[in-house]
C-alpha cells in the first residue's frame, strides 16, 4: 500500500515538473503531456488532450498548429515519431498514432484515427475516417473507413475549415482564460476580464459541443462524391 502511494506521488511530481516546461504553451484544463514532446509556443492544445512520447518516442507540434479537445497523440517508441508541421489542425477526439508526418496546413478531422502514414501539405482527412499505412499527397481529400482518395481539395475548402477553427480557438481561449490554467499572457484578451463562467454555462457549452459532434458527418467517399454530383447538376440546370 505504501509502495503504491509512493509511486503515485512520484508520478505526479514528475508529470507536474514536465508540464512546467510548457507553461507558455496555450493549453486547456486536463491536458496531459508525457515524455519527449516539442511544442511551439503559439500552438494550442485543447482541453483534455493527451500527448504521449515514451520509450524514446517523440511528438513535435509546429507553429500555429491546433490540437482539439480530447485529441490523442501517441508516439511510443523510437520509430514512432509524430510530427505536425506549421498550421496543422487536428480536430476534437482525433487519434494520431506514430509513425506519422502531417504536412503544413493539413486538416485531420474530428474523431479520425490515423497511424503509420504521411499526409501532404494542404490535405484533408474527413471526419470519422480511419487511415492506416497510407501515403497521402498534397491537397488531397480522403474519407471513409478505411479512408480512400476522393478528389483534389477544392479552392476555399481549407479556408472554410480555418474559419470554423478560428471560432473554436476563440472559444477555447475564453475557456482557458476563465479557468486560469495553462495560459500565457498573450492569451488574455484585451480590455476588462470576461465574466466568470458558471457551471450551468459550461454544461450548456459542453452539450452544444456534443450535439455538434453527433451530427452525421459525410465521412465516406460515396457521400462526398454525391455532394459534388448534386452541385454539378444544379449548375447545369441553371
Amino acid at each position: 500500500m505504501f509502495r503504491r502511494a509512493w509511486t503515485r506521488l512520484v508520478d505526479t511530481l514528475v508529470s507536474n515538473r514536465h508540464l512546467n516546461k510548457f507553461d507558455r504553451v496555450i493549453k486547456g484544463p486536463g491536458t496531459k503531456i508525457y515524455g519527449n514532446c516539442i511544442i511551439a509556443e503559439d500552438a494550442i492544445i485543447g482541453t483534455g488532450a493527451k500527448l504521449s512520447a515514451k520509450n524514446n518516442g517523440e511528438v513535435v507540434i509546429g507553429k500555429n498548429s491546433f490540437v482539439g479537445d480530447r485529441a490523442s497523440l501517441e508516439s511510443l517508441g523510437s520509430d514512432t515519431r509524430i510530427s505536425l508541421d506549421e498550421d496543422v489542425i487536428a480536430m476534437q477526439r482525433a487519434v494520431l498514432i506514430g509513425p506519422l508526418r502531417v504536412g503544413e496546413g493539413a486538416v485531420i478531422g474530428a474523431r479520425v484515427v490515423i497511424s503509420n502514414s504521411t499526409v501532404g501539405r494542404g490535405s484533408i482527412i474527413y471526419h470519422r475516417s480511419s487511415v492506416r499505412s497510407a501515403e497521402i499527397g498534397e491537397k488531397e481529400l480522403w474519407a471513409g473507413n478505411p479512408a480512400k482518395f476522393v478528389r483534389e481539395v477544392k479552392d476555399g475548402e481549407l479556408k472554410n475549415f480555418r474559419k470554423s477553427i478560428a471560432i473554436t480557438r476563440d472559444n477555447m481561449l475564453d475557456s482557458i482564460n476563465h479557468a486560469g490554467v495553462g495560459q500565457n499572457h498573450q492569451a488574455q484578451p484585451a480590455g476588462s476580464a470576461p465574466p466568470e463562467e458558471t457551471v450551468e454555462d459550461r454544461r450548456k457549452r459542453d452539450a452544444a459541443q456534443e450535439l455538434h459532434e453527433a451530427q452525421p458527418a459525410q465521412n465516406t467517399a460515396s457521400q462526398v462524391e454525391n455532394k459534388d454530383k448534386n452541385v454539378n447538376q444544379s449548375q447545369k440546370g441553371a
